[in-house]
């Protein structure tokens, strides 16, 4: 999300957790954070292998895409696939399931734009 959310939301929610995060290991990772973003926007979408912040810590993995048309077009949000870490690995998860996360989320966008096109007509 932060990946492809506008740089004053982006900034606004860094800023929360820099001042309000309990998480040191997040708060430490921060000035790492824009290299992390470059790499997810770069490759079209996220990884977290053993997602530590849930219920059950550790115990699933997810991939993430952007909902959009392209580069140029607005940002809805993300298309999230959380799966048990110990039935694959993240790398099997992505060569399985990310073409058709990103064609859901891309079918997603095109949906959002012509409700769009139809409000405004």
């Amino acid at each position: 999300y932060l990946a492809y959310t506008s740089e004053i939301e982006r900034e606004s929610i860094i800023k929360g957790i820099s001042e309000f995060g309990d998480d040191e290991k997040l708060t430490r990772q921060l000035p790492q954070l824009e290299g992390v973003l470059q790499r997810c926007r770069h490759m079209g979408f996220a990884t977290k292998e053993r997602n530590p912040h849930t219920e059950n810590p550790g115990l699933t993995s997810s991939i993430a895409v952007p909902i959009m048309l392209d580069s140029e077009s607005p940002f809805h949000g993300v298309l999230t696939l959380i799966f048990f870490a110990s039935a694959m690995s993240v790398r099997i998860a992505a060569e399985r399931y990310l073409p058709i996360l990103k064609e859901t989320a891309r079918n997603i966008a095109l949906d959002l734009a012509m409700g769009e096109a139809k409000a405004s007509a």
